[in-house]
């Protein structure tokens, strides 16, 4: 497993006002997953890193427990990922636990799905302990072995736990999903605008535009 630091990523985002604006969201970690097969991933793995010190991470069916998280080490010649063994009879989670006065941001990930035949769909969701549902949807290539790239850009509320919800539904036995570069970022309470101040903020700028336009 290698985590990397202080690495940008270009994210596009689109307000209530319907206008897109790009701009940076520093990741300063990001795991890259696990070189040994089957080795089960520890469910503090990733916490307390480098670049995110005040950020724990929990990963769920760890242990000996399954379905489980675990290691793959060359995945489609692809090289190391975090592998979802037995997939597609449970869901995966990694809860991200902020210390107080920190809020959770996260930025990205690969996800890879290997099923055979069936669903080759992944279902994500990504849910904050306190204000609910973030994001979801539906990670498809359609062809196995070619990862999606999911550019979430996420960020909890302060000091709110904030979940990821992998799953394969209707996939055969034998099926597996990957994940690899996992992105995410620490952000000091207060400096995110909560979602209706960041909401009220989009519809001033939407007004101003307007009378400049005028």
């Amino acid at each position: 497993m290698k985590i990397q630091h202080n690495k940008l990523y270009r994210l596009a985002m689109t307000g209530a006002t319907g206008l897109a604006m790009a701009q940076a969201v520093h990741a300063a970690t990001i795991l890259t997953g696990d070189p040994n097969t089957n080795n089960i991933i520890p469910t503090n793995h990733g916490s307390a890193a480098t670049g995110t010190p005040n950020i724990n991470l929990n990963w769920s069916a760890a242990g000996t427990d399954t379905p489980k998280w675990d290691g793959y080490a060359n995945w489609n010649g692809r090289g190391e990922v975090y592998q979802l063994d037995k997939s597609n009879d449970g869901t995966f989670t990694i809860a991200f636990t902020p210390d107080t006065g920190w809020n959770v941001s996260l930025t990205a990930l690969d996800i890879d799905v290997w099923s055979g035949t069936g669903s080759r769909a992944i279902d994500w969701t990504v849910t904050g302990s306190s204000s609910g549902v973030l994001g979801s949807g539906t990670g498809f290539n359609g062809v196995e072995g070619q990862k999606t790239t999911l550019n979430l850009g996420l960020t909890g509320a302060n000091n709110e736990v904030v979940t990821l919800t992998l799953s394969n539904p209707g996939a055969p036995n034998g099926s597996y999903l990957a994940m690899d570069n996992l992105a995410f970022d620490q952000v000091a309470a207060g400096t995110v605008p909560e979602p209706s101040s960041a909401a009220l903020l989009g519809l001033g700028l939407g007004a101003a535009a307007m009378r400049r336009r005028k």
